[in-house]
């Protein structure tokens, strides 16, 4: 597949709403997350914050 793809050449939105998204979207419900809680993002917690 590396032949196919070349460093830039990707729509990276596209692949992460067809291809990771669905993938995790059942775990991460379970998780307590929805889909629009990973398309935002946010701030990451640190290890300290805990």
């Amino acid at each position: 597949i590396e032949e196919f793809v070349q460093e830039g050449n990707y729509d990276s939105d596209y692949y992460i709403s067809n291809q990771l998204l669905p993938a995790v979207e059942r775990i991460m419900q379970e998780l307590g997350y929805s889909i629009e809680d990973l398309k935002q993002g946010g701030k990451q917690t640190r290890l300290l914050g805990f």
